[in-house]
């Protein structure tokens, strides 16, 4: 940290809106000072370089329409400016060997997953300081994804939403701690939703020594789904006012004679299930 500090180029960074050809022809007129840093998502890029520059270009870009926020950073990594402490970084680290990694690991420099033979080693964490990453690309890369559930182990949902951003409804995507809310409480909703969705708990190492009761839980997912209509009419109103004019029913709410006892009126409701009438029922 003290090392990466000590650049004297002052430099920040923007997160763009926008694709990553578009941000390329934002920053083709400073490419020696600004670069593509991170790209986010396919309309989620990030840019890096000299401060000047930048707000340069998040002046112009706010022009165009495009959504900008200037990030809060020390340094503007992921760029050139970085490149006057790489020697010192990979001589620091140099001595830390990194053996073969044992499950598949998915590089966001290469943007793919980590080949046989290749490691992690002094030279590619000074490259992942300098270079352009790609983490759309690289969840993007990851093999039979659709058996895996996402989750983000760290203190906020941030990749947790840039993957919802990618995926939208598609995977189960789950983070494990939240700015805002207790740490037990969201692991503990993190748990449960990974759970829900297939996955496997050790219960033992989870809760160890503490005594707990087994609940059978019902076999399907509540689906919070509403099948009531909502009168055309306000039967409390005096004459006939529509306050509904979409998704009713056009019995449901109306006031009816009753056949057997003339002058007394009725209000009819309907009992639905799955779009289908069950029964209707007059109330007197």
């Amino acid at each position: 940290g003290r090392l990466l500090d000590s650049v004297t180029e002052p430099g920040t960074m923007a997160s763009i809106l926008a694709t990553e050809e578009v941000v390329l022809e934002m920053i083709a007129d400073y490419k020696d000072s600004v670069s593509v840093a991170v790209v986010n998502s396919e309309n989620n890029c990030v840019i890096s370089g000299k401060v000047k520059d930048v707000e340069t270009i998040i002046a112009k870009a706010q022009t165009n329409g495009f959504s900008v926020k200037q990030l809060k950073v020390s340094q503007g990594f992921h760029s050139v400016l970085m490149n006057s402490v790489l020697d010192e970084f990979e001589e620091l680290v140099s001595d830390i060997k990194p053996n073969e990694a044992k499950i598949p690991f998915m590089s966001a420099l290469y943007a793919r997953e980590l080949m046989e033979g290749e490691k992690l080693d002094a030279h590619y964490w000074a490259r992942h300081i300098a270079e352009k990453v790609s983490f759309y690309k690289t969840v993007k890369a990851i093999k039979n994804s659709e058996e895996y559930i996402f989750v983000e182990i760290g203190a906020h949902t941030v990749l947790s939403s840039i993957c919802r951003d990618i995926f939208g409804t598609e995977k189960v995507i789950v983070g494990s701690m939240r700015m805002r809310i207790s740490d037990i409480t969201q692991l503990s909703n993190a748990i449960a939703e990974i759970y829900a969705n297939g996955g496997e708990i050790k219960w033992d190492v989870l809760c160890g020594t503490i005594e707990h009761a087994d609940e059978f839980l019902p076999t399907y997912p509540f689906e919070r789904t509403k099948f009531w209509q909502e009168p055309l009419y306000d039967r409390h109103a005096v004459g006939r006012t529509v306050v509904n004019d979409k998704n009713y029913n056009k019995l449901l709410g109306e006031k009816i004679e009753r056949g057997v006892v003339p002058d007394v009126e009725a209000t009819l409701f309907v009992r639905k299930k799955r779009g289908e009438i069950v029964m209707y029922s007059p109330f007197f």
